[in-house]
């Protein structure tokens, strides 16, 4: 019954991969293009940077990030999914994408600072964790997306054209069994953003210092 879709896995997951790295090469080529589009998500991580600045504390810094990546992958990526036949997570695939390519590029041009090294010193280190844990989450909310849509055209079927139903295709019981997937799974990718969050509080500014401020001095 779910042959053909988990056939289709390994082809969502490359999908993931080509948004994010489209939005990324997108972002780093013309950021001067996106400034108004990706306004409320630079303001959103200055924030969210002024939060972590004003704690002076590494485990706060940490729970902070943590709590952040959370709500983005969680809600943003799954739930999003259901609700929006699992088209969100693919546009928030490639918006993140254009957001590191954005910040690379503005950091790479106000530093004077080669780009591979705002990307190598200050995203690479926590992203190598942080950015599979997203694209898992897209995956999972394009998943339920496709179910949940399955079984709202089974419920319209019922009403409509009982007798020309398929058995087993689109029913409740489908979308139901998938979600306790994404539940038994959910915990993976979760465990990969604590190590991100931990990565980004504490590895990351040490980094930054060695890699970037060293070299544009």
């Amino acid at each position: 019954m779910n042959t053909t879709w988990e056939n289709r896995q390994g082809w969502v997951w490359g999908l993931g991969l080509l948004l994010l790295l489209s939005g990324y090469l997108a972002g780093v080529s013309w950021p001067a293009r996106f400034n108004s589009m990706l306004a409320p998500s630079l303001e959103q991580l200055r924030k969210l940077a002024v939060q972590t600045g004003v704690f002076h504390s590494v485990i706060r810094t940490v729970l902070m990030i943590l709590i952040h990546n959370l709500f983005a992958a969680i809600i943003v990526m799954i739930i999003s999914g259901i609700l929006t036949a699992g088209i969100y997570p693919a546009w928030a695939m490639w918006m993140n994408g254009l957001t590191m390519g954005y910040v690379v590029a503005e950091e790479s041009q106000h530093l004077s600072v080669p780009a591979w090294r705002i990307f190598v010193y200050g995203m690479l280190p926590h992203g190598l964790f942080e950015l599979p844990a997203f694209i898992w989450c897209g995956v999972m909310g394009i998943r339920l997306g496709y179910f949940a849509v399955q079984s709202l055209w089974w419920h319209l079927q019922v009403r409509i054209f009982p007798t020309q139903l398929q058995p087993g295709r689109g029913q409740p019981g489908v979308f139901r069994s998938e979600l306790k997937k994404v539940l038994k799974l959910l915990p993976y990718p979760i465990g990969l953003l604590v190590i991100a969050a931990t990565i980004e509080g504490t590895v990351t500014p040490h980094l930054i210092v060695i890699g970037i401020q060293h070299f544009h001095k």
